[in-house]
């Protein structure tokens, strides 16, 4: 196994093939990962865009009649306390108390009427007092509410504001640990502008939670005031509670932005938290979807960009080997043909198809090997010239000494012969040829 291992490495260090499908590699699935990356990213964040905008959807009509109970409230608050008719009672004197009771009995009904047309089936109290003790009450026959401990728990100055967007437990003879929303306001004389009494009105539970539905795969739909109080829920057993303590309800009161979503754990199980500030109001609608479903679809999305690069990814690889093949295809026949080149005599007929740089470069080899064929053959004819050169040096140099060596055996033969004169002659020749010998 370490011998396959070495083989595959010296094989991706010294084959050009190997060099190549790396580098097309490397430069074709970096890009197509990162980019797989990305568009994960870009798909995340669109499926949670859709989901947030899912939601504020489905908000919107609840927002709307929201912030339309809540101006039916404050204009029906609003006419009562600037009504003539109502002035007049509360200014009446105490000694027409018959009057005054029959005039309140006949405003009663008017603004019963009046409620019926502005469509505040809401209204479970009217309470109306005037600063001499003088009360009455207007609403439900089945409610009747209690003055003394409306007054001495301070209703009438805490719940003295424009919007119903608190809930406190009514004090209620025929309904008790019940919620409901009281809204009071000071009655003043439109003429002096002196206080006369006060109004408080006190609207059902449902106020906002009948405009609420139960939405799809788990979702849940729920309004809270800046106090993290709920009040609105389909559930009525929440209402009126503390969900400030809710890390993530705590989280979307304390974002500044009017509309958007946080995540984590609501009630035990991860979730994501839609909210929208309903517009000119105090209270933020909130919607809660299991983060089950977010992931299940981000899951199918990851799924289906896995399975688009793979097959991406594929192609490549089978693109690449593909042009790793055409590329090396000349490079093989050149390395096969340099191989041959000694057993064809460096003929230089090297051919290639097409008209690229493999051309150019088959081109070069054939010049190349003309060049080098025609350097072997002056290098023959150098050596052949060389040759010829030492063999006459050679014979330069052989002949003198032959012709030395013969004149020698002249002279002891002429010496055994006692032919002083031949010996003396040859010996005197054989001085010269050995001093001409001695000069080359």
């Amino acid at each position: 196994m370490k011998g396959v291992g070495m083989l595959i490495k010296r094989q991706v260090k010294t084959s050009f093939k190997s060099k190549l499908l790396i580098l097309f590699l490397t430069a074709g699935l970096i890009p197509l990962i990162a980019s797989a990356a990305l568009y994960q990213r870009i798909i995340s964040g669109m499926i949670m865009e859709s989901s947030e905008n899912a939601s504020i959807e489905n908000m919107k009509y609840v927002s709307f009649n929201i912030q339309r109970q809540m101006e039916a409230a404050e204009q029906l608050l609003g006419w009562i306390t600037y009504n003539q008719d109502l002035q007049e009672i509360l200014t009446m004197n105490t000694d027409r108390l018959y009057e005054k009771q029959l005039a309140a009995i006949a405003f009663s009904s008017y603004v019963t009427e009046y409620c019926i047309n502005a469509d505040m089936d809401k209204v479970q109290k009217i309470l109306i007092m005037d600063d001499d003790g003088f009360s009455f009450q207007i609403g439900n026959n089945y409610s009747y509410l209690r003055e003394d401990e409306i007054l001495g728990n301070g209703w009438m100055e805490r719940y003295e504001k424009d919007t119903a967007d608190e809930m406190a437990i009514g004090y209620d003879w025929y309904k008790q640990e019940g919620y409901v929303f009281p809204m009071s306001r000071r009655i003043y004389d439109s003429l002096t502008g002196k206080p006369l009494g006060w109004c408080l009105i006190v609207f059902a539970d449902s106020l906002y939670s009948d405009f609420l539905a139960q939405g799809e795969g788990g979702e849940k739909t729920f309004v809270v005031n800046m106090e993290g109080q709920c009040i609105a829920d389909m559930d009525e057993a929440r209402l009126g509670m503390d969900l400030s303590e809710d890390s993530l309800v705590s989280a979307a009161l304390n974002q500044t932005a009017p509309q958007g979503n946080v995540m984590g754990e609501y009630q035990g199980e991860p979730s994501i938290l839609h909210y929208a500030r309903i517009p000119d109001t105090s209270v933020i609608q909130i919607r809660t979807t299991p983060l089950e479903e977010f992931l299940l679809e981000k899951r199918n999305m990851t799924r289906l960009s896995a399975m688009v690069t793979a097959g991406t990814a594929a192609v490549l690889v089978l693109v690449i080997i593909y042009l790793g093949n055409v590329l090396m295809r000349p490079i093989n026949r050149i390395s096969s043909y340099i191989k041959t080149v000694p057993e064809n005599g460096f003929k230089g007929n090297l051919t290639l198809d097409g008209d690229d740089e493999f051309k150019k470069i088959a081109q070069a080899i054939n010049e190349m090997e003309q060049e080098i064929l025609h350097l072997m053959e002056n290098q023959k004819k150098q050596a052949k010239i060389e040759k010829e050169l030492e063999f006459k040096v050679l014979q330069n140099q052989i002949n003198p000494h032959f012709l030395y060596n013969t004149l020698n055996s002249i002279k002891w033969m002429a010496t055994l012969q006692h032919a002083d004169t031949i010996r003396d002659m040859t010996a005197a020749l054989g001085r010269l040829l050995q001093n001409i010998a001695k000069g080359a």
